[in-house]
């Protein structure tokens, strides 16, 4: 058996995308297919198109809608891809999983830890409640930032620590004694 290769172009080849934080993020769906191994889960994967992370994929399976009340999940992916409220209200829709590769979304995204036991997330969401969610999320992240830049508690220097107050000194120890001694004792001080 004979076989080559050679390594012209590969430093054109990314050999690794980092996996987005946390956030709210501008995408198309690149696929959602039947999981073969989870009933009735679909697999979403969507790229990230705009931002630090365009290029990047991240995927969740997302259950049918059943009696395990995430019909909210699968709303906000139709209005997130563009379909109006009254069609998606109405008893005749029947969306087709085969239009939707390729068409843009907006979705939040978690990744996962199993060392933290936090479940990655995606979430979609139709453009003005994808915009208000961004907003409050952002607003948070850089008052959280905000705090972290705060600096900690100075210590207190020798000069400061001799205006500190002494607690008062305690009782003199008096062994044995009856409780008229011990009395006595309390009133000297």
């Amino acid at each position: 058996m004979s076989w080559s290769f050679t390594f012209t172009n590969l430093s054109e080849i990314q050999t690794s995308i980092v996996n987005p934080l946390e956030g709210y993020y501008k995408g198309k769906i690149v696929s959602c297919d039947l999981d073969t191994e989870r009933d009735g889960t679909i697999n979403f994967v969507v790229e990230i198109t705009e931002g630090d992370f365009a290029g990047a994929q991240v995927s969740k399976g997302i259950k049918l809608p059943s009696h395990a009340n995430n019909g909210f999940i699968w709303k906000g992916l139709f209005e997130s891809l563009g379909y109006k409220t009254a069609d998606i209200n109405s008893p005749a829709f029947t969306p087709d999983p085969k239009d939707w590769v390729g068409l843009p979304t907006s979705v939040y995204w978690r990744p996962g830890s199993k060392e933290l036991g936090i479940w990655r997330e995606l979430l979609f969401f139709g453009e003005q409640q994808w915009l208000a969610k961004k907003a409050r999320f952002e607003s948070e992240q850089s008052a959280t930032e905000a705090t972290k830049s705060v600096s900690a508690p100075s210590v207190p220097t020798a000069a400061a620590k001799s205006s500190i107050p002494t607690p008062p000194k305690a009782a003199p120890s008096v062994g044995a004694a009856s409780g008229a001694d011990l009395l006595n004792a309390i009133r000297r001080n």
